[in-house]
């Protein structure tokens, strides 16, 4: 398939960003538009056959690197023996400037979709937590979920934002058993989340993409 990339198409000073238009559609407010957050050591060229396979008409991406560097590629914030707090709340400040950025280039916020795998899981769920204003969808690929990090207070306005919340039942770097508890907190907040476990590691699955395609076009 024919993938058209532009270099920052959507403007955005906050973060080095691969912009892809939408299948068979020229990129206009009018689309919906999903901000891709790539896992620990990892770029945002990495996912570009995500979305590929993702394959939905009528959804633009916006890929973007993590603001930290790292010794292979980027990441969100640091992991243990560091403190990821810090890291958490910098970087889901900026992905919350980065939603702004979109809503003062036309779009709506029903128009914005957050996804992430990992450490990129976690920020779209941090970021979630800390809006006012409800998007379209949150889609978190094998997210590390901090329990103690989340809040007890959020937004009522939010609850409405979906969620799907996928994780390897095999995982070796975060354990299906601390996600899905992790989800059933963030459920108990009030959100309406389909979780979904896989035969797999920490990875990203064919499966678990089709689930992800056939989930993102009920809410398109």
């Amino acid at each position: 398939m024919n993938i058209r990339q532009k270099e920052s198409a959507i403007k955005t000073q906050l973060f080095n960003s691969l912009f892809i238009e939408a299948k068979n559609e020229v990129p206009s407010p009018h689309h919906k538009v999903m901000i891709v957050m790539h896992g620990l050591g990892d770029r945002k060229e990495s996912y570009v056959d995500l979305v590929s396979e993702i394959n939905v008409t009528g959804l633009a991406y916006l890929l973007i690197d993590a603001p930290r560097s790292y010794p292979i590629g980027h990441s969100w914030y640091e992991i243990p023996p560091g403190n990821p707090q810090i890291g958490i709340h910098e970087s889901s400040e900026m992905i919350l400037k980065l939603i702004d950025e979109l809503v003062s280039a036309g779009y709506k916020h029903s128009d914005i979709f957050i996804c992430g795998f990992s450490q990129g899981g976690c920020m779209a769920i941090q970021a979630l937590l800390k809006l006012q204003t409800p998007i379209a969808g949150v889609v978190a690929l094998s997210p590390r979920i901090y329990e103690e990090f989340l809040p007890t207070e959020i937004s009522e306005n939010i609850l409405s934002t979906p969620l799907f919340i996928a994780h390897g039942e095999f995982d070796s770097v975060i354990p299906f058993k601390q996600t899905m508890e992790g989800a059933q907190k963030i459920a108990n907040l009030g959100f309406e989340i389909q979780f979904n476990g896989y035969d797999m590691d920490h990875e990203i699955d064919v499966i678990e993409i089709r689930d992800v395609r056939e989930w993102l076009n009920e809410y398109l």
